[in-house]
């Protein structure tokens, strides 16, 4: 954080996502110089409004509820079509959004191992032939978002078999389009630490928690800011592929969405504003 500004300057934080992995003051290493008292900074909830004070020691009174201005984008749809060639425009979308395990750019921050023998699911029971025949069962797509961190894995490779397909950020970024404008599109998410769930929620569409290393990763990151894990999640946790396979089976062909209400509580408590005015509630805040 640059803790400088001109007078005639607001300098407002936005980040990047409200924190559900423990971050700087919250983290186990102390992050000296994170915190800024001359920044504004945002977040979604009352409960988030906590969790950023704590995280970057700053006045609870300097952090607004004004929802995330990203968020907005979720209601600003890009055709996925366009990013992807010949996506067959008939089935169904199921996103893959990890958080990161091991940082490529420096590894004293990484927080596990790296993908190996292009195991992006992390599970002993990896078959990516079975998990593309039981896509195209299911009439589904898997699109593959890795975290920047670790997209080297799969350079230069768009589509992974007939069904699975990765996206890069630098494609999204050539094309000036934020995640969220593909999200917004979607059927399912699958994910696992990763914040990306808050913003997903917003929606209320499935979401399935991949996670077989739990463990281990809360004991690298010293847990998540809410806990217990089981009770912030609002979706079915699975930790194999054949597990995996069996929600989705769940949700696509017995058509059974058992966690809609319980996201709905999640979202009421993290997402205060669930709407596309999140720019608007920033500007009117600081500008007006």
């Amino acid at each position: 954080m640059v803790g400088i500004s001109a007078k005639n300057q607001i300098y407002i934080s936005l980040w990047h996502g409200m924190p559900f992995k423990k971050i700087c003051y919250l983290g186990d290493v102390d992050y000296i110089g994170m915190e800024d008292y001359t920044a504004k900074r945002i977040c979604t909830s009352e409960v988030m409004r906590s969790i950023i004070s704590a995280s970057f020691h700053e006045k609870a009174n300097n952090v607004y509820i004004t929802g995330q201005p990203r968020n907005d984008l979720l209601y600003k749809e890009y055709p996925i079509k366009d990013i992807i060639n010949d996506l067959p425009s008939q089935k169904k979308i199921i996103y893959y959004i990890p958080t990161f395990r091991e940082n490529m750019n420096n590894h004293k921050y990484s927080d596990g191992e790296g993908i190996k023998d292009n195991n992006f699911l992390r599970v002993f029971d990896f078959d990516i032939n079975l998990l593309d025949q039981f896509l195209e069962d299911i009439g589904c797509i898997l699109i593959l978002k890795l975290h920047p961190y670790e997209e080297e894995y799969f350079n230069n490779i768009q589509i992974l078999s007939k069904n699975i397909y990765n996206i890069k950020s630098s494609v999204l970024l050539e094309r000036n389009i934020d995640i969220n404008q593909i999200l917004g599109q979607s059927d399912c998410l699958i994910t696992d630490y990763s914040s990306v769930y808050f913003d997903y929620l917003i929606l209320n569409k499935p979401i399935i928690f991949l996670t077989p290393d739990i463990q281990r990763y809360k004991e690298k990151r010293g847990g998540f800011t809410l806990e217990p894990f089981e009770n912030w999640t609002p979706g079915e946790k699975v930790t194999t592929q054949k597990e995996l396979l069996n929600e989705l089976s769940n949700l696509f062909i017995i058509k059974e969405d058992k966690y809609k209400e319980y996201r709905n509580t999640i979202n009421n408590i993290v997402n205060q504003h669930q709407d596309n005015n999140n720019s608007r509630r920033v500007y009117e805040q600081f500008f007006k």
